[in-house]
């Protein structure tokens, strides 16, 4: 009996079996979304907002505030590559992007070239605040000003003198929090905190 009639088909990034309308479960991080319309295309941050509502939660996109009209969002709840990828994916303009933290002992850059893409066409600056021995920026040197921040603090406030109206400041460390912050949401209000209060 062919599943395909039943709405199930095998997703085209991962295989696994998924409904159409359904998020795929290993990949559905990244923002793929299978649709009974188009179940082979890769998502938009429009079909998201038909599909499921608005998206903005705390620590995920969240607009903070639009500051000498540059805008500064947290997504301080990206932990991983796939989430980031689908939040510089999903923002539009010239991007300060502000990465770092906890990767763990087995990091390796070569987890992060998914983003290289998106990095070479739509960021600015990346302003690394990781700890020293874990640090991305050297990845992405020829891509785009890449810089390491000592921390969280230091990277809003070097963005804050780059940024130019028009382009977004976006907090999406691709990592843990836990070098320097208790959990995700600690290192998100600091974000707020940090843009609110210069």
């Amino acid at each position: 009996m062919s599943l395909t009639k039943h709405g199930i088909e095998p997703c085209p990034y991962c295989g696994r079996a998924i409904a159409h309308d359904r998020v795929c479960g290993t990949c559905g991080l990244a923002g793929r979304q299978h649709t009974p319309k188009h179940p082979h295309l890769l998502c938009t941050t429009e079909l998201l907002r038909d599909v499921f509502g608005p998206m903005e939660q705390e620590h995920r996109l969240e607009h903070v505030a639009t500051i000498d009209g540059v805008h500064y969002v947290n997504d301080s709840r990206s932990t991983n590559v796939n989430s980031t990828w689908f939040a510089l994916e999903s923002t539009n303009g010239p991007i300060i992007w502000l990465a770092g933290g906890d990767r763990g002992a087995r990091w390796s850059q070569r987890a992060y070239q998914p983003l290289r893409d998106l990095v070479k066409q739509k960021v600015k600056a990346l302003y690394d605040f990781g700890p020293l021995d874990q640090k991305l920026f050297p990845h992405f040197r020829s891509d785009t000003i890449a810089l390491p921040s000592a921390t969280l603090h230091e990277a809003v406030v070097a963005a804050r003198i780059l940024a130019e109206p028009g382009d977004t400041v976006l907090l999406s460390p691709a990592c843990a929090s836990f070098h320097a912050f208790a959990n995700l949401e600690e290192r998100g209000r600091s974000f707020k905190h940090y843009v609110l209060n210069p």
